[in-house]
């Protein structure tokens, strides 16, 4: 039998009247079809028609006048057999993923210093492009990128404060210096939102991801709310933490250094964090409060990937955001769980190896659109 011709024995196999060798032959056909074959954009049309052709002929060498319903069936079960599979094998040739290459990996860099300022008017301004000690005027705002590269965001008048907002895509962080002198560091794939310019008794801002706060203390102790989607967390002037990504139902708000005031927002719980202290919550629950190492919490502020011991899908979870990849991890029974920092500047590839130095298995994919997927374990 030839490889890509169709056995005779399909119609019995279809009925279950084959004999032993019979199914063995259709058996040996499928297992040996190379699934390595080029197959033309018309082949599987061509294979319907000769299929059903072939099925319909030797139907009508029966010495029966009326083709009942039974035959059909047949009929119809042995197209759909052979054009489903030439269409899995399809399937299977584009959707197999390949291995990335070194010079893939290697141009796949850190997150870079970037985002987009969305105004309340619906404009968005890209910082990338904006130059260092460069000022843009839209309206009564000023926009400056000092030649830290940090941003500076003011009203040149008095008036109306308007609500805008600063996202930071995948692979990417920026600092951001508010009206009041108060400075916000925000992680990959977060968005804070927040006034031109502060005014009356409280200083308000809504965060959707990870961000750090260093909050400048006002000389007439003007209060600092930061709101997530479950929690307030109240200050006066102090340096904390808060991680509040949507997708994880679950927030995370550490002190550094000063004294905050965190609220359960449906419960209107309250309780007072000291420095070192963590108020964690998942989406319809109480906060609880624990005692936690703050070096470890802040090190994306530090340039730094930090592995406990206990955080490992965690910590891969950031790494995807920080350069923008996919990562499946599966924990492997045979070691201990991974414990060190990387650090965050370098490119994929020499990020993979020190991942194996640490006895850790990679495997680097390209998948849809290009994109690459590590399998670690």
């Amino acid at each position: 039998m030839q490889k890509n011709q169709l056995p005779k024995e399909t119609i019995k196999f279809l009925a279950n009247k084959e004999s032993d060798a019979e199914k063995a032959g259709i058996i040996h056909w499928y297992d040996d079809l190379s699934t390595n074959a080029p197959i033309a954009q018309n082949t599987v049309a061509k294979t319907k028609k000769r299929a059903k052709k072939k099925l319909m002929n030797s139907i009508n060498e029966k010495p029966k006048r009326v083709l009942n319903n039974y035959w059909l069936r047949i009929a119809a079960a042995a197209v759909l057999l052979i054009v489903g599979y030439f269409g899995w094998l399809q399937y299977q040739k584009e959707e197999i993923p390949q291995l990335a290459s070194a010079t893939q990996l290697a141009a796949i860099k850190p997150a870079q210093e970037r985002a987009i300022i969305t105004l309340e008017n619906g404009q968005e301004i890209d910082l990338d492009q904006l130059a260092i000690n460069e000022q843009v005027h839209v309206g009564d705002i000023i926009i400056i990128k000092d030649s830290k590269g940090q941003v500076s965001y003011i009203n040149s008048k008095t008036g109306e404060p308007q609500m805008n907002s600063i996202r930071v895509p995948k692979a990417s962080i920026y600092t951001l210096a508010l009206s009041d002198g108060s400075k916000v560091t925000l992680n990959s794939e977060s968005k804070l939102s927040y006034p031109s310019q502060f005014e009356g008794q409280v200083r308000k801002v809504k965060l959707e991801g990870e961000a750090y706060f260093e909050i400048q203390k006002t000389a007439d102790h003007k209060q600092f709310i930061v709101e997530t989607d479950l929690q307030e967390i109240e200050v006066l002037g102090t340096k904390f933490n808060i991680k509040a990504f949507d997708f994880d139902d679950e927030n995370f708000s550490t002190l550094a250094e000063g004294s905050v005031k965190v609220r359960n927002k449906e419960s209107l719980k309250e309780g007072i964090l000291k420095p070192g202290q963590q108020a964690f919550q998942q989406k319809g629950a109480e906060f609880s409060v624990k005692t936690v190492d703050v070096e470890k919490v802040l090190g994306w502020t530090n340039g730094q990937f930090i592995f406990d011991g206990d955080n490992n899908h965690d910590t891969f979870k950031e790494i995807g955001r920080w350069y923008d990849i996919e990562i499946e991890y599966q924990q492997s029974l045979k070691i201990d769980q991974y414990l060190g920092k990387i650090p965050r500047n370098l490119p994929l590839d020499k990020l993979i190896d020190l991942l194996k130095y640490a006895e850790l298995t990679v495997e680097a994919r390209v998948v849809k659109n290009n994109r690459i997927k590590l399998h670690i374990s």
